[in-house]
This record gives structure tokens, sequence and C-alpha cells, in this order.
């Protein structure tokens, strides 16, 4: 609970702080935003490949394998492959199919970028809030093959401030008023990578427990 409360707080404190001339530097592709990102989700591929390693069962490795593609996509398209670290210039031909002129792939179709987002922000929504509350008030609505890859309580403080802050932020956008952050978007994927991150690690716990119980 205690870090994603930290990451509303330190976002309110840059908003209130920081002078609106240094923000959009703040929030470009080389500030602190989209290196914390990186810092939270590179864990998040080391952990999908232990959960690889731990599963018992052919299926939920296949889960883990899903987990780590889907973590290292994210991974390399917020870095942009790396341009963000060694800032390389994109190739001509690349940069006329990419509508930020960078090194990734979700620049250039909403495939590629809002559906995999609004996959993942489902994935929150449902993994997140909905199965554990039902798990923990009405058991017998999920299904029991569900158990092994079920969250708990720890990853609901994520989703539901990444819920908070999508609520606002449509809200706002309805209203026709100013967004409550700066980037609204960008905290929003903070708590989408955090919750990876939470996630994978209950996986690793749960897994190798049962290995433990079966050795």
């Amino acid at each position: 609970m205690l870090f994603p409360a930290l990451i509303i707080v330190g976002q309110i404190g840059l908003e209130i702080f920081v002078p609106d001339e240094y923000m959009p530097e703040l929030h470009s592709e080389y500030g602190p935003h989209e290196i914390l990102q990186g810092l939270i989700l590179f864990p998040a591929i080391l952990l999908a490949l232990r959960v690889i390693q731990l599963a018992p069962t052919a299926p939920l490795r296949g889960w883990g394998i899903l987990a780590l593609i889907g973590s290292v996509y994210v991974f390399g398209e917020e870095l942009s492959w790396g341009q963000h670290l060694f800032d390389w210039t994109t190739p001509e031909f690349w940069n006329q199919i990419n509508d930020q002129g960078e090194t990734n792939f979700h620049n250039t179709s909403s495939w590629l970028d809002q559906k995999p987002r609004l996959a993942l922000e489902i994935g929150v929504i449902v993994c997140g809030i909905l199965l554990p509350l039902l798990g923990r008030f009405a058991p017998r609505l999920v299904p029991a093959r569900l158990a092994p890859i079920l969250g708990d309580k720890e990853v609901i403080p994520s989703a539901v401030f990444f819920v908070f802050l999508k609520v606002i932020d449509k809200t706002y956008d309805a209203l026709e008023l100013q967004p409550l952050f700066w980037r609204s978007s960008e905290v929003e994927e903070l708590y989408i990578f955090l919750f990876v991150v939470i996630y994978l690690s209950i996986l690793c716990r749960r897994f190798a427990a049962h290995r433990s119980v079966d050795g």
C-alpha cells in the first residue's frame, strides 16, 4: 500500500511545487516518469522468467511466457528499444511511419498501442479488483481452474489507484476541465506496471510454495 500511495503523493508534489515551464521536461521521454517506468518494468521481466521456471504445469508456464513477452515488449517500447538511453537517430524509413519519430512500434498503429493498453487496463480492473474481491467474499463465483493465477489483496491498492486516476481523467475530459495532472496517462501507466510486478511476484511465491510442498 505504501509505494502506490507514494507515487500519487510524489506526483501531487510535482504539480504543486514545480513551475509550469519545467513540467514538459520532467514528463519528456527522458524524464523521471519514463525512468521510473523502466525501473518498475525490468523486475517484471525477471519475475516472468521465474514464473516460467516455477510453474507446475504447462498451461501455467504458458501464462508465464505470455507475461514475459508482454513485459519485454512494454519495457522495450517504453525505452524505444534503447533510443532513449543511447539517443540514436531514427532511420528515415521508420521516421515516416512512426508519428513521433521514435524507434518503437506503438506509435505506428493503434493495434500496437491503444489496443494492448486497453487489454492491460481491463486486466488490472478484473484481476486487481473484481476477482480478488470475488475470491474474498464470493469464492463460489470464481472458477476453480483460475485459482493458480488469481491475484490477492496485495494487487488491490495499485489497481484502485489506477481506476481512481482513470475515472478522474475521463471526468475532467468530459467536463472539458484542465486535467488533474500534467500527463495523467503517464501516472496511470506507473500503476499498471506496478500492478504487473506485484502480480508476478505473487505467482512466484505461490508456485515456489507449491514446489516446496510437492518436494
